[in-house]
């Protein structure tokens, strides 16, 4: 897991959600950080600006359910 992908995130849920929270790979994003589908939605799109990578129509992107499988997506995917 990239630390700076990690960094970025952080950065990202304290813009939309407005919490300063250090997040932890096994956070769960509904769960654990309270992001709705609307918030959900704004971290995509806002992580896909930054990063330059397709994460709102990638299927791969449903199955992340933690800190961790965003932050892996992100490192794997290839830029856009």
């Amino acid at each position: 897991m990239s630390a700076t992908t990690l960094t970025a995130v952080e950065e990202v849920y304290r813009d939309v959600k407005r919490v300063h929270r250090e997040l932890r790979r096994e956070d769960r994003i509904i769960e654990d950080l309270a992001v709705d589908s609307l918030a959900t939605l704004e971290i995509l799109l806002a992580l896909e600006e930054r990063f330059g990578v397709s994460l709102v129509d990638n299927p791969a992107a449903a199955g992340v359910r933690t800190v961790g499988d965003l932050v892996d997506l992100i490192d794997e995917l290839p830029e856009a």
